[in-house]
């Protein structure tokens, strides 16, 4: 896989993981283990909290991205980019699909978690029913 980034433009992908693991960490530790009664929040938080980091710090290294530099041998005026971009779009526009993928993961609500009951693992062997649950006739 190729990433194309110019200059400091590779922080986006790499400050998308680092809040996705720390996020991991942090669920687990306030809710728990997710179970089907408990599926945790989804992906939204990670999506919104790398939006809120990608456009100030994408604005804060853009912000003299371009500079104007006089030849003293012509005299011409050069315009220098020294933009941070990721695939040709600079850091802080990250965050506005960033922001378009917080809004859908949050509509579509927590992770559902396939019905445990009467599925077999891979090795042909039912599940266990969790607790409170009878089987259904069609299981039994």
């Amino acid at each position: 896989m190729f990433f194309i980034f110019k200059r400091w433009g590779l922080l986006v992908p790499l400050i998308f993981v680092f809040v996705g693991v720390a996020y991991v960490f942090v669920e687990e530790a306030i809710m728990g283990e997710a179970t089907p009664e408990n599926p945790g929040w989804g992906l939204w938080p990670v999506f919104l909290v790398t939006a809120c980091i990608l456009w100030p710090l994408g604005r804060r290294m853009n912000a003299d991205a371009k500079r104007v530099v006089i030849d003293t041998e012509t005299g011409e005026e050069i315009a220098l980019d020294r933009s941070h971009s990721f695939f040709f779009v600079k850091v802080e526009y990250w965050a506005i699909p960033m922001l378009l993928l917080t809004a859908a993961a949050f509509a579509a609500g927590p992770p559902e978690y396939q019905e445990r009951k009467g599925k077999k693992n891979q090795e042909g062997t039912a599940i266990e029913q969790p607790t409170g649950e009878q089987p259904s006739e069609e299981q039994q």
